[in-house]
């Protein structure tokens, strides 16, 4: 078994056996599903929906942990210490596990170890440290949880209101503890880096669970369990766990904010990018040295139009499995008006997922509108590889992503426009928030 960062690279032969549990225990764990399901219907809706195991199992019992853990798929549980909790603090620790996979913590978590650094918008490159990111998502999924009234904590648990919230996402919630560790200068963490100490206001010294690398436990690498990972998928049955949970008056306000974030944003996305590109480019794609002759013939004199109104525009959509065929179709449809308005001299479309897998010329804007292909893991980095082999210069990249891959360690000499649906941090470039497309 090799290592990656903090995390285990799981093979065939690394499979966890699952353990059988006592008639009390089956006892106690079919009373904490009967709690879940009644008092937290949006929790347990998820994780009907998409934490089963081929067996239909809703967790998988090990005493490879020493309370529980998730890869961001499955429950794993050791019944001796998890089944020494409260049925409230049973009820607390699953969807504490629930909410790490919600937001693929895990897998977010491996890619910033693979890279070993986070970059931020305004610069800043912090280390990646996993002690205190662990830490982070812990602070962020318990202040939900507590908000929400969401069963009872543990005493020993990461809790720390007064500097990480709920509100927060992943990366800003590392950055806080990062430099509140870093002015504490508490015990040297991995790479001489602060480690994560309790700060007297509800933090622990322990945790009751462990972040695993995506497909530890089962056998899979990370790379195979974060192909097989629909995110589309997994957005789908957040959005409908929520609508029941609040039809049935089981939704506090924390949770609503917390796990919302998430999904559709709010805004006038259409509006956004054409301000943005035209921002970016310059908005005026029009000249006086001729006038439109059109409008000359009804004794107007109006600039004409010039042939090109920039070089280079490039398009890309991540196909990775995270943008589905509608949203893209979307995009594309808002990319054709905007292109017929820009008229670039050259238009280049790119799909990529972990790799560069559509690369094409259009000879005219309606060319956008293609099939999706593809469907691997997610990595920026072809694209910006390719832009480069190509010799291209374009006025403006436009990326269509959920902003779940590898960025690369600089940004580029031109604008890069994210479209996305998701709301997650950038390294570089303007970030436009669209709407998302439910798959059928």
């Amino acid at each position: 078994m090799g290592e990656i960062g903090a995390f285990k690279v799981e093979t065939d032969s690394n499979k966890w056996p699952k353990l059988p549990i006592t008639p009390l225990q089956t006892k106690l764990w079919m009373e904490t599903r009967t709690a879940l399901l009644v008092n937290q219907p949006a929790f347990a809706d998820v994780w009907f929906r998409m934490m089963q195991d081929k067996d239909r199992e809703l967790a998988w019992f090990t005493d490879e942990v020493p309370f529980a853990a998730t890869n961001d798929q499955f429950m794993f549980i050791n019944p001796t210490g998890y089944f020494k909790h409260t049925l409230q603090e049973r009820v607390f620790i699953a969807c504490h596990e629930i909410c790490h996979a919600i937001f693929n913590h895990c897998g977010m978590m491996y890619r910033f170890a693979q890279l070993g650094y986070i970059l931020y918008p305004d610069g800043m490159k912090l280390p990646y440290v996993s002690e205190v990111m662990q830490v982070a998502a812990d602070c962020l999924i318990n202040d939900m949880l507590k908000r929400g009234r969401v069963g009872e904590m543990p005493k020993d648990c990461w809790h720390e209101p007064q500097l990480i919230t709920y509100q927060d996402d992943l990366t800003t919630a590392y950055r806080k503890l990062f430099k509140q560790n870093q002015t504490k200068r508490p015990n040297s963490g991995s790479k001489g880096q602060p480690k994560p100490q309790p700060s007297g206001n509800g933090g622990g010294d322990k945790n009751f669970d462990e972040h695993l690398a995506p497909g530890e436990g089962t056998g899979k690498t990370p790379a195979q369990a974060q192909e097989a990972r629909n995110p589309q998928a997994w957005d789908n049955a957040l959005t409908a766990a929520l609508a029941s949970a609040k039809a049935q008056g089981r939704l506090p306000a924390a949770l609503e904010r917390g796990l919302s974030k998430l999904l559709e944003p709010q805004v006038d996305w259409r509006e956004h990018l054409t301000v943005t590109m035209s921002r970016r480019m310059g908005a005026d794609f029009s000249t006086w040295s001729t006038l439109d002759n059109e409008l000359m013939l009804r004794g107007i004199g109006s600039p004409s139009k010039v042939k090109y109104g920039c070089e280079t525009i490039v398009f890309v959509v991540d196909n990775s499995g995270s943008i589905n065929q509608k949203t893209m179709d979307m995009f594309c449809t808002e990319g054709v008006g905007l292109m017929e308005q820009a008229r670039p001299r050259t238009l280049v479309f790119m799909q990529c997922d972990a790799a560069v897998n559509e690369y094409v010329e259009l000879d005219t804007p309606d060319d956008m509108m293609r099939q999706i292909k593809g469907g691997g893991g997610t990595d920026f980095c072809p694209v910006f590889e390719r832009v480069t082999q190509e010799g291209l210069e374009p006025e403006v990249l436009v990326y269509l992503t959920d902003l779940e891959g590898t960025f690369p360690s600089a940004p580029p000499p031109y604008p890069v426009i994210w479209c996305t649906i998701k709301n997650h941090d950038i390294p570089f470039g303007d970030k436009v928030l669209l709407p998302k497309q439910l798959q059928e």
